[in-house]
């Protein structure tokens, strides 16, 4: 068990994009019949904002989080093992845990490096925004029509893949320029709907794009606020 004299912390709320937090622990512990004293510091910095694209999709408005936290073990022997980690962290609304992370870490003992590793942690959740209707596989590849149409702010795009593959859901104006992308990851056969909110864009005909497989499909929409 940690006794910690000074806390570590790992948050403080609330966090956003340029927030910096650091903070400075204490503990000690035994193990094996010996006691070791451990310092440390902990640097938190809210330190990009935007898309991060992963194979399960892309995902807005993500928050990355950096890390610094060194630590310092010595022992009674005499022996000080020094760590350094420092992770970068990708949090979305909606996931409780951080979509993509990036963790470095160096080791010394007695201020000579003794080795690196570096992990990289991947999660396979859904895409945000997408919600699977039926798992029962339609006889043919479908897009509908947005409903409702014309919509302010939000309309729900509904979709059937036939067959597992790469799905992509794009959003375009009249000038053919790409305003939102909405979909692309690998989904299974199925019905799916997004719910489109184009709060972000000026009135106006857009074309939203689905592709999957061999299948592409584009519909009109109007929206009017």
């Amino acid at each position: 068990m940690i006794n910690y004299t000074d806390p570590e912390l790992f948050m403080q709320y609330p966090f956003t994009y340029n927030s910096s937090v650091t903070d400075n622990f204490e503990s000690n512990f035994t193990s094996g019949g010996f006691t070791t004293f451990r310092t440390g510091t902990t640097t938190i910095t809210g330190d990009a904002w935007g898309t991060i694209l992963l194979p399960s999709g892309s995902y807005a408005n993500a928050l990355r989080v950096k890390y610094i936290i060194t630590t310092k073990d010595s022992l009674t022997l005499g022996t000080v093992l020094t760590s350094v980690l420092t992770s970068y962290n990708w949090f979305v609304t909606g996931k409780k845990f951080p979509v993509f992370e990036i963790i470095y870490t160096s080791y010394s003992v007695n201020g000579i490096p003794i080795t690196n590793s570096k992990v990289v942690n991947y999660n396979l959740g859904t895409v945000i925004g997408v919600t699977n209707i039926s798992n029962e596989t339609p006889d043919k590849y479908k897009l509908s029509q947005n409903y409702p149409n014309p919509f302010n702010p939000s309309t729900i795009l509904a979709f059937e893949i036939r067959r597992s593959g790469f799905v992509s859901l794009k959003v375009h104006d009249m000038l053919g320029k790409e305003v939102a992308d909405l979909v692309s990851s690998d989904l299974s056969p199925g019905t799916y709907k997004y719910d489109f909110n184009a709060s972000d864009l000026s009135s106006g005909i857009y074309f939203y794009t689905l592709k999957v497989n061999e299948f592409i499909e584009t519909k009109k929409m109007i929206f009017n606020k």
